[in-house]
Formats: structure tokens, C-alpha cells, sequence
């Protein structure tokens, strides 16, 4: 339909150029034929582009109801054809328990302090918390990170745990330590006990650690 639509446009052009040189010379009028020295003659290109704008609407109206075309039965067969299944991903190595769901468990002590913030503002707890500070506690959990300090040669081993509720511990080592923890890995399971160096009700930090236990 688009090259019928062209060639409506191409007759237009050239009988639009003849009426053209019939007027503009007397020689072409005097040997052209009676019928384009008629009135109707200079509507011929006008009609004819309407005849192609037309044509454009009735391919544009059939293309919006009746939509693109399907794609052809071997296009369709190959977008069918099922892709192959991802291999699975290889297992992490040097990464045992990596994902413990063991949780972390507080020594009473060092539970009450934490306790002191609960309904309490932090000047209150503050207050009644300076006589928890340096208690030797003992915490036990799943080693989330270790820290290494490059300067001073210490170390920190990092308990973490999101649910059910926010917990944190930052427990700090002497240097004379610092090889025990490298040889720690993530999820490893250990005790620790320490003094109380600073405390909120949902975090804690421990000094002059030593690991006591390990799972």
C-alpha cells in the first residue's frame, strides 16, 4: 500500500508540473489537448492527494485494529524453547558457619546493666552505670567480624544480631592475642569474658578480653 501511495504522489508531481508549463507557454497550450485546458484540469493533482492521504489512513486505521503481526512459527519456536537451567553456585570455601543462627547469650551481669537504660533517660542510666563499669563479664556467640588495629598490633572480635532485637558486642584483645584471633573464621562460635567498658541497652564493649571457649 505504501508504493500504490508513492505513485499517487508521482502522477500528482508530474501532471501538477504539465498544467504547470501548459500555462506558462504558449507553444505547449497550442498543441495540448482540449481537456487540459479545462477547468476541472488543475484540480487533477489535488484529487489525487487526497487519494493518497486516503490510502495512508485506511493502512494506518487497519494497523491499530488489528495490531502487529504474529511472528512467524520458527520465531516462536525458538522464543519457546526453554533456556538451561543456571548451574548451581559452587560452595564458598574457608567459610564454616558462615550463616550460625546461634544466638548471643549475656552473663547476668552484664544483663542488669544493660538493664539500667530500659524506662530510663541516659543521664539516669548513666548515673546508676558507673558502678557496673569494670565487673568482669562473660559473653559467648557467633563471631560476625575481627578487627585489626595496625598501629598497636590489637584486635576486637565483633558479635552482632539483628533479630529479634538489635545486639551488638565489641570485645578488645591485647596484642598478645593477635594471633588466636587470625586464626578465627566467621560463624565460629566462642566465649569470651572481659571488663565492662562502656554499655547502652542495646550495645556493649568489653576490654582486656580472653577467649575462655570455642564450639
Amino acid at each position: 500500500m505504501d508504493f500504490l501511495s508513492y505513485a499517487v504522489f508521482f502522477i500528482a508531481a508530474v501532471l501538477l508540473a504539465v498544467d504547470t508549463g501548459i500555462k506558462q507557454s504558449s507553444e505547449l497550450s497550442a498543441r495540448a489537448p482540449a481537456f487540459m485546458k479545462g477547468p476541472l484540469w488543475g484540480f487533477a493533482p489535488l484529487f489525487l492527494l487526497v487519494i493518497a492521504g486516503l490510502i495512508w489512513i485506511v493502512k494506518a486505521a487497519n494497523y491499530e485494529f488489528s495490531g502487529p503481526q504474529a511472528p512467524s512459527a520458527s520465531v516462536a519456536s525458538e522464543s519457546e524453547t526453554p533456556a538451561e537451567p543456571a548451574p548451581p553456585p559452587l560452595a564458598a570455601e574457608n567459610e564454616p558457619n558462615a550463616t550460625s543462627t546461634v544466638p548471643i547469650t549475656l552473663d547476668s551481669k552484664l544483663k542488669d546493666a544493660m538493664s539500667l537504660f530500659n524506662g530510663r533517660t541516659q543521664f539516669q542510666a548513666d548515673a546508676l552505670l558507673k558502678d557496673k563499669l569494670g565487673q568482669k563479664v562473660t559473653v559467648s556467640g557467633p563471631v560476625n567480624e575481627i578487627l585489626y588495629d595496625s598501629e598497636d598490633g590489637t584486635g576486637s572480635i565483633l558479635f552482632l544480631e539483628m533479630t529479634p532485637k538489635y545486639l551488638r558486642l565489641d570485645m578488645y584483645f591485647s596484642k598478645s592475642w593477635s594471633d588466636r584471633l587470625a586464626a578465627l573464621k566467621l560463624g565460629d562460635v566462642v566465649t569470651v569474658s572481659g571488663k565492662i567498658l562502656d554499655v547502652d541497652s542495646s550495645s556493649a564493649t568489653l576490654t582486656d578480653c580472653r577467649i575462655t571457649g570455642m564450639k
